[in-house]
């Protein structure tokens, strides 16, 4: 039972990644048409990688050795790497270095490049939304890019941007072209939630598993990007889990209050007193903040039971108290979400939930 729920835990905290990444991912005005424009540098465009020191050294050896072919599989929660590093060998495969002003990787910045497809959830236009899976006509003409001869004479490369949002006839299509994979072609597979591919999919890939970066690697590399100073970069980068584009998103959303006012709700509930600020959470104002604090707070208890679950020593019943409050946690904001719940009387609710069993 206790491996179950574990596991169960592992698959909420690697889906409250994916939300917290994919919160201010994008901005666009009402009337706007076609797909928002990243408010962030994209993968595609970014020169710098933090962390990964390993994985990247494997696959520069495996490319100088003329071994990189089909296929890769990079696994990681979101924000912590993954497409910046398939990026990064797209462009080392296809001998442009990382020279901005090289006409090859202005194409890959650009999404132009004739050698490389990159399969990501097609955006809907009658909704004006991506759409919450990869098809199988994405990986259709992604089969069809990669049997063509290579335009610029060197490898093909197709990019799935996750596989994991694969549905079923586009992860059949797809083990079609692993298993017959065309001459000087590869194919690079990312996925947060690897559990969810087709084992036969995995077992045909190398597969390289990112870890999280140091705090003292991902603090700088904030404080640069998003223009504040080091110590708020710090405070994000300890609450971002060694994941730098994660805590990037912390830093131009509403992420470093968040963070705050979840520190103190933590010490506050402990301590058997209401959180001060937490009428940042219900107040005037608190519309950015609220969502960014619930999935900081589901993502908290999640490590917490996994990490408890984890230890031989830990108190079973203790951890069975903290996996009945992670279970209230979860269900009180799903209802709060569904039904509209006045938010101060949920806040109060889970500041007496916390106070129960110390994290």
């Amino acid at each position: 039972m206790q491996i179950v729920r574990l596991r169960m835990y592992q698959l909420i905290y690697c889906s409250v990644s994916s939300r917290l990444c994919n919160h201010g991912r994008t901005k666009v005005a009402e009337k706007e048409k076609g797909p928002p424009a990243p408010t962030l540098t994209p993968p595609e465009k970014r020169q710098e990688l933090i962390g990964h020191g390993d994985a990247q050294g494997r696959i520069a050896q495996m490319i100088d050795a003329g071994d990189f072919t089909n296929g890769w599989l990079i696994t990681g929660p979101d924000g912590i790497g993954k497409a910046t590093l398939a990026f990064r060998a797209v462009r080392q495969l296809l001998n442009t270095g990382n020279a901005a002003d090289d006409s090859s990787h202005r194409l890959i910045a650009a999404g132009a490049h004739p050698d490389v497809f990159v399969a990501r959830r097609p955006w809907i236009e009658k909704t004006q939304k991506f759409a919450t899976e990869i098809t199988v006509d994405v990986i259709r003409k992604l089969t069809a890019s990669l049997a063509n001869t290579p335009a610029m004479g060197g490898w093909r490369v197709g990019l799935i941007d996750t596989a994991d949002e694969l549905n079923r006839n586009a992860a059949n299509a797809l083990l079609k072209v692993l298993e017959e994979p065309p001459a000087r072609t590869t194919l690079i597979l990312l996925a947060a939630k690897p559990g969810r591919l087709l084992p036969t999919i995995r077992s045909r890939c190398r597969r390289i598993d990112l870890r999280p970066a140091q705090d003292s690697e991902i603090a700088p590399f904030v404080a640069r990007e998003a223009g504040i100073d080091l110590d708020a970069a710090a405070e994000i980068a300890r609450a971002a889990g060694g994941r730098a584009g994660f805590a990037l998103r912390l830093a131009v959303d509403d992420g470093l209050k968040a963070v705050r006012l979840l520190d103190n709700f933590f010490s506050a509930s402990h301590a058997g007193r209401m959180p001060e600020g937490a009428s940042g959470l219900v107040g005037k104002g608190s519309e950015g903040v609220w969502p960014i604090f619930t999935m900081l707070l589901e993502e908290r208890l999640a490590q917490a039971v996994i990490r408890a679950a984890q230890d031989d020593k830990a108190d079973r019943f203790r951890l069975s108290q903290m996996i009945d409050v992670r279970d209230r946690v979860i269900d009180l904001l799903r209802r709060c979400e569904a039904l509209n719940l006045d938010r101060g009387q949920v806040v109060s609710s889970l500041a007496r939930s916390l106070a129960s069993v110390k994290f």
